[in-house]
């Protein structure tokens, strides 16, 4: 699996090492990336190895260092990406919620 980029942030570290929209993101430290839970998950590390095919299809280890705002510089094509840090904050409130109000009609 793997995620398409669908843009780079001018003088990110993504831009530094040549990364284009259009490369896909294979594997972030060593792990699988197939949407953006994987992504953001993995993207703690301040250097991070980066396996990206280009548009090509070419593979690339690259070493990346995110930025000072803490972010490499890769946007991303798909839906679910876009939409991860939102339904990031849905799931784990409804989890929250759900349990709660489940844990209230036990008792």
């Amino acid at each position: 699996m793997a995620v398409t980029i669908s843009g780079v942030v001018p003088g990110s570290p993504a831009a530094r090492k040549s990364i284009r929209p259009g490369d896909r993101l294979l594997a972030l430290n060593g792990h699988e990336i197939a949407d953006v839970l994987d992504y953001r998950f993995y993207l703690d590390e301040p250097c991070l190895t980066a396996v990206i095919e280009t548009s090509e299809g070419k593979r690339r280890v690259l070493r990346l260092h995110r930025d000072a705002g803490g972010e490499t510089g890769l946007t991303f094509a798909s839906y679910l990406m876009a939409m991860a840090p939102v339904l990031i904050v849905y799931i784990f409130a409804q989890k929250w919620v759900v349990g709660g109000v489940m844990r209230g009609a036990v008792k």
